[in-house]
């Protein structure tokens, strides 16, 4: 994808926090008389080219309300780092996400499954709804993803077990339902596993008992789930 121009990114940033309910003190910044570069929460870089371009957005806990249904990310096609964790965002994540391929570590996740590279995948603390998206299990080279602390519903999706390079999963905290997936034996690294929920049935499986790593936390609470611990 052609690289966007500078001016271009910030007209696409000022778009969407036109569309926000509640902006946030740092936000404040972001004006167009400014140069996108200077704006709080906004790291450029320069091209071979001599260009510059929004590379990282880092909003934690910046008491952001409203949707990202007005942010373009096709326009910011070099962005590395996402980071917009601890707000009040709702609604869920427009596909455009997935032009991100420079992507490696992203502060929320919906609509995934182009950045491949993935490392950190963390949802934390939001008010995002939806099911997790069934073609997550097609980041390869995830480490962490954390969903926690939303209102996300529908079943864990059952190819959860092909992140093979997963350690922790946070699922905990929303309104899954369903059963626990066996394949989720299938992620030999995890050392963290939370799906302390409402809804979750059924037997543990005894593929859990495949998680040798496990040792930092495992946790199926609040739930009703039954028969014998693997």
């Amino acid at each position: 994808m052609a690289s966007a121009s500078l001016a271009s990114q910030g007209r696409a940033l000022l778009q969407w926090k036109a569309s926000l309910q509640s902006q946030g003190l740092p936000l404040q910044s972001w004006k167009p008389s400014a140069s996108p570069c200077n704006w709080t929460g906004v790291s450029c870089n320069v091209t071979i080219s001599g260009g510059r371009v929004i590379t990282e957005i880092y909003l934690s806990n910046t008491s952001l309300v409203g949707t990202l249904d007005a942010l373009n990310f096709s326009a910011l096609p070099s962005l590395t780092n996402l980071n917009l964790s601890f707000n009040q965002l709702n609604g869920t994540i427009p596909p455009t996400i997935a032009t991100l391929f420079k992507l490696s570590s992203l502060d929320l996740t919906e609509e995934l499954g182009r950045p491949r590279n993935l490392v950190f995948v963390k949802l934390a603390r939001n008010l995002l709804t939806g099911e997790i998206p069934k073609n997550a299990s097609m980041l390869a080279s995830l480490y962490q993803l954390d969903l926690s602390n939303n209102k996300l519903s529908g079943e864990v999706p059952k190819d959860m077990g092909k992140l093979s390079n997963l350690e922790i999963l946070d699922l905990s905290k929303n309104n899954l339902s369903g059963r626990v997936p066996e394949k989720l034996g299938d992620c030999f690294k995890l050392r963290l596993l939370k799906l302390g929920s409402k809804n979750l049935n059924g037997n543990i499986p005894f593929q859990i008992g495949n998680l040798v790593n496990l040792l930092d936390s495992l946790d199926m609470s609040h739930n009703s789930l039954a028969g014998d611990i693997p």
